[in-house]
């Protein structure tokens, strides 16, 4: 099969035959069969010049991940095909959901008159778990329209964008408002029928606070409204164009300028030399071209052969044709790096004379043993400019980024651009760096971009202005070629700031947990816009002057793009998303670092983004943790390349064998938590950071205190399995699922938690405890967000919606409480619980405790045995693991009201035949027999245990004799009196 055919998608079947036909001849090598993943953790394989495939079940094609690929073509056949695949099935689903006739409740809350034609609604609609993956980001659009199910009339479909939810934080009684999607839609008088078929609950000639503050949302006041969605095609039409771009790269040969001396040794070259000594500055100096570290390969750095007579920074470099090349088989790389050549400065932060900060310095001088290691290594010898530090969960990779963005930019105008493909953690990111160089005195400028404008071919007012003139007879169209517009039109944006702030009423900043501290690219232009004024009068004169619009008036976007240009410029750091970061924003700000944070969770492709359009003096970073999460691959059963699709780039190094730094120091868990996913997932090479004295603190000792109440007995690791003998069944939602007796027992423990003052944090002592409530399934999560606003309006001192937050196992990366409480829902294992990512992000969470609420059924499974992780979790909790509890069992009765009972500070006592919890007001009193292996209530009805072995307890009330906390490193439970002292 040609080369060239590999692009032909129907060429698909023939090249997963080929590809088929190649595994079968290499299946007999034994350092393929060596490589297995059946039974084992992804091993380091040795570098090997030959090493292509690792084959992870061999039951097809589908199933194996190329670790080195062959050629540019190889690589880019697969993932175009896979990428292909991916977004067909997307559309598909899409498709599915348009056609049918899926009805939400809805209120139309008010209307705001733009001009006297148009009109700007606000929708509130309650969402649901069929539309939970196709739901549009803020910012995003969708089509919207009335539905009256009643007569089966509907109205025209009306353009909708999602904005932020604000109204529960406007008021404590909109509290309930909190998960009602919010939509913008605007309506044009003369051309909808709006008012005749839409009415706002609060009208136009009233009090609208007043009104606001009275109104209740209910089924009487609901309308229904349809949803119509189509795909975005900003991140595949992003990858693609990255692809396309370095592989064009690619394929032009480098050539080796002459030296200038070389030159003028030989005759007739004097106009040669000339234009070599006009262009060197540009071509060589290091605003255009990394230097290799070796001053001897410095005649010998590749450049295409137009470069000296149209050098194009818009173009792909060779610097980024290495760095891909070097991304596809890990082979020698062209050239290295080292960061610390072009700034000495960062060699020694902690050197004396050094100038850098003291809070910085004090960073660095805090890095553990592995983050000094590679901070040194990595950075003085980066492939081809690329840098890939995996780290383990607590293990400060982020935080080691931040440092060294600090140090660089202490003393020079280093630029930084920060990409991570999640909001909520790139928000984070972003004010931990405004945290950093606040503390650190360093004047810089931060932007967290969204956005990023419209480019102005796409703009819809300029459409509206081409179709204006071909109905006048055409002779004005506009030409965009040849007008002089900018490339990106941000004046819708920077023309609603200026309104608002005109009419005295500045927008609320956009609503993130940092939003006080992060800027966004617009709100950042107004802001340099007000202290800079006397460098804008033009802009000032036009705005005065435009009647707020910038339709007609070319002169006042081109002075509102400077602007903007004028932001980017001064920026010192900029986190945004790859799609984002592809736009026209890549010709507009020009990084000296790019760090990719998270990279296990970004697609090759979506890391291509990167190198294909930033050429960054230093290089680039990637940063993340392949055993913690994989790019999202809706199609990973069907698609034939699902696999290679859900490999990262820092997976792919890390089976190569090229990754020789890692981050497996950990900071967050306390007590000995991180032993089991150590053990489990990292080949117990993961240790704690916390030193021995302090690993179990007085606020986490109450925490164990707490699930020894729940266990009734000693419990030094604090982790439990809890069973609720007695509970129903799960409820099925659409596709997804949640357990209404799991979500209210859990709740009821959150409530004894919250309420009592001595659970604290475990960063600093002063601040309350925090938990973070996790499920595999979105209908469950959604079960746990509504009892958690519910729990916050019955108690509104407590702080509940800071200190509580339910999430999915997916989207809680990066994230961390001081207790995670896990519910599995479900009455038997799946697949998707079991996954080594998924369970590795869910064991990893916890800085002081942890519980995981299983159905008594589920270990009863046949099926339970075959699991390779949770099986190994419940074994860890209930036999032990290489001598030592990693956590308990909790066997508890579902619908008995219990009394936590923590195990007494005093000696240790005898064992008894029968341990009895006195009865109290309110609460069950509970007698165990050990002959009779059976539970007598006070009531005097028996409530039989199965087969319960000794020590263990039906109800929290009952407990061991216990021993002193103060010696809990030297005492353990009944049957742990016999491991050796300080084992935890």
């Amino acid at each position: 099969m040609a080369t060239d055919s590999i692009d032909n998608v129907d060429h698909a079947d023939r090249l997963r035959a080929a590809m088929d036909s190649y595994l079968k001849r290499i299946e007999g090598d034994p350092q393929f069969q060596e490589a297995s993943l059946k039974d084992t953790a992804l091993p380091v394989l040795p570098v090997l010049p030959v090493l292509r495939v690792l084959p992870i079940d061999n039951s097809s094609a589908a199933s194996r991940v190329i670790v080195r690929f062959e050629s540019i073509e190889e690589f880019k056949g697969i993932h175009q095909a896979a990428a292909e695949f991916e977004d067909a099935l997307e559309a598909r689903e899409i498709d599915e959901f348009n056609k049918g006739d899926d009805a939400f409740r809805a209120w139309p809350l008010l209307k705001v008159p733009e001009t006297d034609d148009v009109d700007l609604w606000v929708i509130l609609v309650e969402p649901k778990p069929s539309i939970a993956t196709r739901i549009p980001g803020v910012g995003e659009h969708c089509q919207l329209r009335l539905v009256d199910q009643g007569i089966g009339k509907v109205s025209a479909w009306w353009s909708a964008k999602r904005v932020y939810n604000n109204f529960a934080n406007a008021s404590d009684s909109k509290k309930s408002w909190a998960n009602l999607l919010a939509f913008n839609v605007t309506l044009v008088k003369s051309e909808d029928d709006s008012n005749a078929v839409i009415k706002a609950l609060i009208p136009d000639d009233c009090n609208r606070q007043a009104a606001l503050e009275t109104l209740s949302l209910d089924e009487d006041n609901a309308a229904k409204v349809g949803f119509f969605f189509t795909k975005s095609d900003a991140t595949f039409e992003a990858e693609m164009r990255s692809l396309s771009k370095l592989v064009k790269a690619s394929a032009v040969a480098p050539v080796v300028p002459p030296k200038v001396d070389a030159l003028r040794s030989e005759p007739n070259n004097d106009a040669m030399v000339q234009e070599w000594l006009k262009l060197t500055e540009k071509l060589v100096s290091e605003d255009s071209i990394v230097k290799l570290d070796s001053k001897d390969q410095d005649d010998k750095i590749p450049m295409h052969p137009d470069a000296l007579l149209a050098p194009n920074p818009n173009a792909v470099q060779p610097q980024q044709v290495a760095a891909f090349k070097y991304l596809i088989d890990f082979a020698e790389p062209e050239f290295t790096t080292n960061l610390f050549r072009r700034y000495p400065h960062m060699i020694r932060p902690d050197g004396p004379g050094s100038s850098i900060p003291l809070y910085i310095k004090k960073k660095y001088m805090r890095m553990n043993e592995h983050q000094r290691e590679a901070y040194h290594g990595l950075l003085s010898n980066m492939p081809c400019g690329i840098a890939m530090l995996p780290g383990g969960p607590g293990g400060g990779k982020t935080d080691w980024a931040m440092t060294v963005i600090g140090i660089m930019q202490s003393k020079s105008r280093a630029k930084v651009l920060y990409m991570l493909d999640i909001n909520d953690p790139l928000d984070d990111a972003t004010a931990k760096y405004i945290g950093l160089i606040k503390n650190a005195g360093l004047g810089k400028r931060a932007i967290r971009m969204k956005s990023f404008g419209t480019e102005l071919k796409k703009s819809v007012r300029v459409d509206f202005v081409q179709r204006r003139a071909r109905k006048n007879g055409g002779s004005d169209s506009i030409q965009l070629e040849n007008s002089g517009e900018p490339e990106v039109d941000f004046s819708k944006n920077f023309l609603s700031l200026y309104t608002q702030h005109e009419a005295g009423m500045p927008p609320a900043p956009n609503k993130t947990r940092h939003q006080h501290i992060i800027p966004t690219l617009d709100e950042a232009a107004w802001n340099y816009y007000e202290e800079c004024k006397s460098e804008f009068k033009d802009l000032t004169d036009l705005l005065e002057t435009c009647n707020n619009s910038a339709l007609q008036n070319r002169s006042l976007r081109n002075e509102i793009y400077r602007l903007y240009s004028a932001v980017l410029h001064q920026a010192d750091f900029i986190a945004t998303t790859p799609c984002v970061a592809a736009s026209a924003f890549r010709r507009m700000f020009r990084p000296d670092l790019v760090v990719l944070d998270e990279a296990a969770h970004a697609r090759e492709l979506s890391g291509l983004i990167a190198i294909a359009n930033f050429c960054p003096k230093l290089g680039w970073i990637f940063i993340g943790d392949h055993r913690q999460t994989q790019p999202t691959v809706k199609s990973n059963n069907t698609n034939p390349y699902g696999k290679q699709l859900a490999t990262s780039t820092m997976e792919r190094a890390y089976m190569a064998g090229v990754l020789k730094y890692q981050l497996l120091i950990n900071h967050r868990a306390y007590g000995g938590l991180e032993r089991l996913p150590s053990r489990l997932i990292y080949d117990g090479k993961m240790i704690s950071g916390i030193p021995f004295t302090k690993r179990f603190p007085c606020w986490a000792r109450f925490v164990r205190q707490y699930l020894e109440g729940m266990a009734g007995q000693r419990c030094l690791v604090p982790r439990l399995i809890v069973h609720l003998e007695g509970v129903g069944s799960p409820v099925k939602v659409g596709t997804s699922w949640y357990h209404a007796e799991h979500t209210q027992w859990t709740m009821d423990r959150v409530l004894e938690l919250i309420k009592d003052k001595r659970f604290r944090s475990a960063e600093n002592e002063g601040n309350q405890g925090t938990i973070l409530l996790l499920a595999p399934y979105k209908a469950a999560v959604a079960k746990y967000q509504e009892a958690i606003e519910e729990l916050a309006q019955k108690y509104p001192n407590l702080r509940i919606p800071q200190r509580v937050e339910a999430r999915t196992w997916d989207s809680s990366q990066g994230h961390e409480a001081d207790i995670i409480a896990i519910d599995y829902v479900r009455g038997h294992p799946t697949g998707f619980m079991d996954g080594m990512y998924r369970f590795n992000v869910g064991l990893t969470r916890a800085r002081q405790g942890e519980w995981h609420l299983m159905h008594p059924n589920m270990p009863k499974c046949a099926s339970f045995a075959q699991t390779k992780y949770l099986s190994k979790l419940y074994s860890a909790c209930n036999e032990g693991t290489a001598g030592f509890y990693e956590g308990r069992i909790a066997n508890l009765v579902w619908g008995l009201p219990v009394q936590f009972i923590p195990p007494k500070t005093s000696a240790r006592k005898p064992a008894v035949d029968r341990l009895q919890v006195q009865a109290q007001p309110g609460i069950l009193k509970v007698v165990k027999d050990t002959n009779t292996n059976k539970a007598t209530s006070a009531s005097s009805s028996k409530v039989e245990v199965k087969n319960e072995p000794a020590g263990r307890a039906i109800t929290p009330d009952s407990t061991t004799s216990g021993s002193d906390l103060e010696h809990s490193d030297r005492v353990g439970s009944m049957e742990d009196s016999n491991k050796p002292a300080g084992w935890w």
